[in-house]
């Protein structure tokens, strides 16, 4: 499964204006690995899976080539880290990130990113205050919303997680995963409200566990949001 995170801002400042000069190879493989992890995204997102992974190796292959060359490459390691992010290789991803941070850390896009591989590897503290470090550097309305969306979605899809494993008669791991996603909503919501959609759906995830208290609590505000 895949949490499309929408990325392309990053990609487009790393191809634009990241870093500086380079030795003609390494800029070729920067600007093939850039354009095969968008070709990557969109062709798992068309259910073509076969060519997105064909090109998910490549891009891989493309960044770590140039980082073969230069270990403190910026744009190789956060595009890299972002391809990761793609294909939901959380634990691959925080290294990487954490390493880019270490060249710039006032790259706001990294540290958001870094904030979601980090709540997605379910560590959840560390993840929100990543996050929160990103919207202080850049707390435009268009950032939160981006970053509400990509929570939504981790937590959304842990809660599907959830459900197969309450089928299996697995009630711990499915009630851990259920209570995990809510918290992830729950941050969400705290990120982007009012949000009358995202509330309604953590009452409903509430319910789903017997949380009476926390369902009424968001179902309140939606009731009250227009």
């Amino acid at each position: 499964m895949l949490v499309v995170i929408s990325g392309a801002a990053l990609l487009v400042c790393l191809a634009a204006s990241c870093g500086g000069s380079r030795e003609d190879q390494i800029d070729e493989l920067l600007e093939d690995g850039i354009s095969n992890s968008r070709q990557f995204g969109r062709q798992y997102e068309q259910g073509s899976f076969d060519s997105a992974y064909t090109s998910h190796v490549q891009a891989v292959e493309q960044f770590e080539q140039v980082l073969a060359l230069d270990s403190n490459n910026l744009k190789a390691l956060s595009s890299l880290a972002f391809t990761k992010m793609l294909a939901e290789d959380y634990k691959a991803a925080i290294p990487l990130f954490e390493q880019a941070l270490a060249l710039d850390s006032s790259f706001s896009e990294n540290r958001r990113q870094l904030g979601l591989a980090l709540i997605g590897d379910g560590q959840v503290p560390r993840g929100r205050a990543m996050i929160n470090s990103a919207l202080a550097l850049d707390s435009s309305r268009e950032a939160r919303r981006l970053t509400a969306e990509q929570l939504t979605k981790i937590g959304t899809e842990a809660f599907q997680i959830g459900t197969i494993f309450g089928k299996e008669d697995n009630e711990r791991k499915e009630l851990n995963h259920k209570r995990f996603a809510i918290a992830v909503l729950a941050f969400a919501h705290d990120i982007d409200k009012p949000n009358a959609e995202l509330a309604h759906r953590l009452a409903d995830f509430a319910d789903d566990i017997n949380d009476s208290t926390t369902a009424r609590q968001y179902r309140s505000l939606y009731d009250s949001t227009p």
